[in-house]
């Protein structure tokens, strides 16, 4: 059941239930404040004019929400997860921040924002946590809109109810709530031990930082501080390294040097290391799409491009650049001119990693590893298949082959693009 109070004209003034719910009426009856609860839970706030049912201010269950001018309807006052900003009637900029940020610039500061939004209801701003919103027209009432305060602090009451409680009872209270009232926070001991040496090498007085029961166990933290148990695998392998280095330059010191090892001079195996072999294969050159355009642009008459698009995001793209290599390679080291008919062949490998590049707007490219061959600066070939639908670098030798002898009559249109259905 509701608890209901009324104002002296026996209008009612507010109404709220249990859980948090209620209203606020002006006294001439009109809805001043409206506390609900939405399907997804918590208590949402809304704010409103007299007489003109026209929200002035708006505010979830996290805090995020907004104040407007209510002549106008400009933003007066924004709020985020992120930050916040205040501006004026003329839209004007006043003050930007954010609530978890290292530059002072964009800090909000210690200095609170109270703003008059019309002669009932005044907000305060202190901080993400202390948004209030004070409605005083014959009754007082605040209303707490910022983001509910989960530090378990005793003055965190309910939504839309100012009840003050005592802190008399601190002896009470468990370490952990004390520091979380007080706004503390207690040494952690970390993998390496770093934080906690830092902590704990600091004054007495320091340490105790209002909570005496830290101090007691100061000794104890000090020796597990020490133990190989905390240390890292980082700094016993730095530790590890350190000694050997002590070691070397104190028989240094001592005239003693080692000798290097000579490579195989223990070797006993009947197999002798053998140097790695280069790589056979010829090297295409990666080029960017608009290099490719140009490229072909500037091609002879007589001169065939082939080049294949991939992709970093493709798996298939790698394969896809050894398999030209490996068929450049069969032409310009094993064909001899007569194979090659009077054409240059060229072999290139375009990046098209980058989304909306100019070749994949010029043909439509959607997949990657795909093949386009041009002859004379024209089309002739695009796919990702060869000769009869093969895929093997013998099938792309043998599709270059049969372009090279009459590639006029693989001209592709001008426009040609690829089409996606």
């Amino acid at each position: 059941m509701a608890t209901i109070k009324k104002y002296g004209n026996n209008k009612t003034s507010t109404a709220f239930y249990p859980d948090g719910q209620g209203m606020v009426y002006y006294p001439s009856g009109n809805v001043a404040v409206a506390i609900t609860c939405p399907r997804g839970g918590g208590l949402s706030s809304s704010f409103y004019l007299d007489g003109a049912s026209k929200i002035v201010a708006s505010f979830d269950n996290e805090g995020v929400g907004f104040v407007v001018y209510p002549d106008t309807g400009a933003p007066m006052l924004s709020i985020s997860k992120s930050g916040g900003c205040l501006t004026a009637r003329d839209g004007k900029l006043l003050r930007e921040w954010k609530w978890k940020t290292q530059l002072k610039r964009l800090q909000f500061g210690g200095e609170p924002i109270v703003a008059r939004i019309n002669n009932a209801m005044t907000l305060t701003l202190r901080s993400r946590t202390k948004v209030t919103i004070k409605y005083e027209l014959f009754v007082e009432k605040i209303f707490h809109v910022g983001l509910p305060d989960t530090k378990g602090s005793q003055n965190n009451t309910k939504h839309g109810d100012e009840s003050k409680q005592s802190h008399t009872g601190h002896k009470e209270e468990t370490i952990i709530e004390k520091t979380q009232r007080l706004n503390y926070s207690l040494p952690r001991l970390s993998a390496s031990g770093r934080e906690t040496k830092v902590v704990l090498q600091a004054k007495r007085e320091d340490l105790k930082r209002g909570i005496g029961d830290i101090v007691t166990i100061a000794d104890e933290l000090q020796e597990r501080l020490h133990s190989e148990h905390l240390k890292s695998s980082i700094t016993k392998n730095k530790e590890l390294a350190e000694g050997a280095g002590d070691r070397i330059w104190r028989e240094r010191a001592a005239g003693k040097r080692e000798k290097p090892i000579k490579f195989g001079s223990t070797y006993t195996s009947e197999y002798r290391q053998v140097a790695r072999t280069k790589d056979p294969l010829i090297r295409i050159r990666t080029i960017t799409p608009i290099e490719m355009l140009d490229t072909i642009d500037a091609s002879s008459p007589s001169e065939m491009i082939i080049t294949v698009m991939t992709s970093d995001k493709y798996s298939e793209s790698r394969p896809a650049v050894k398999k030209t290599r490996m068929v450049a390679t069969q032409i310009q080291k094993i064909w001899n001119e007569n194979d090659k008919g009077g054409v240059k062949f060229s072999f290139f490998e375009a990046d098209c990693s980058k989304k909306n590049n100019v070749l994949v707007k010029k043909y439509n490219l959607t997949s990657y590893p795909v093949w386009l061959w041009w002859y004379g600066g024209k089309l002739i070939y695009a796919g990702s298949t060869f000769d009869k639908f093969g895929v093997s670098p013998e099938d792309m030798e043998k599709h270059i082959k049969n372009l090279s002898e009459n590639p006029g009559q693989y001209y592709k249109p001008e426009g040609w693009k690829f089409t996606t259905y």
